[in-house]
């Protein structure tokens, strides 16, 4: 018959199962240290900064080193209810929008600071880019032209009466 506790080796508290997580590597499926005790260590790990870049890094490391099963889990876990997916996917994507529109002016503001920062390596690295992208840059004028005809005549106009035309 299976015991309903457990003794938690961090606290010393005996605890339902339900407290504990999942290890298959014990005999009695559960971890030896309560969620509780578990999740105060790991908060009080990853305070420290150097600690927690560390395993920020070893976590990046471990992704990039098995990107083929963690692809293979993430796509059994779609397939298995694409209804949840679905409706993860769709809540991570109000979640971006909402983050972009309430950070907007401060992710343009670092932009545009590093623009200035970079001014003249931005602008040759256009100035290349249009040299050796002529025809595309061609076809994006004409396009553009076509759709903004009107405002396109206009402003033509103007700049011909600022410039002392008739």
């Amino acid at each position: 018959m299976p015991a309903k506790s457990k003794v938690c080796t961090k606290c010393g508290k005996r605890k339902k199962l339900e407290a504990f997580a999942t290890c298959r590597r014990r005999k009695d499926g559960k971890q030896c240290h309560c969620r509780e005790c578990k999740a105060a260590y790991a908060k009080a790990l990853y305070a420290r900064p150097q600690k927690r870049a560390a395993m920020l890094e070893r976590g990046r490391q471990w992704v990039a080193a098995n990107r083929d099963r963690v692809n293979r889990r993430a796509r059994a876990r779609r397939k298995a209810d694409p209804a949840k997916a679905r409706m993860y996917n769709s809540k991570r994507a109000e979640y971006k929008r909402a983050w972009y529109l309430a950070n907007f002016a401060r992710m343009r503001a670092l932009a545009h600071a590093r623009y200035v920062a970079n001014k003249k390596e931005h602008l040759a690295y256009s100035k290349a880019w249009c040299q050796a992208n002529r025809e595309r840059v061609k076809a994006h004028k004409a396009a553009w032209y076509q759709a903004n005809r009107e405002w396109a005549v206009w402003n033509n106009s103007q700049t011909h009466l600022l410039r002392g035309g008739i």
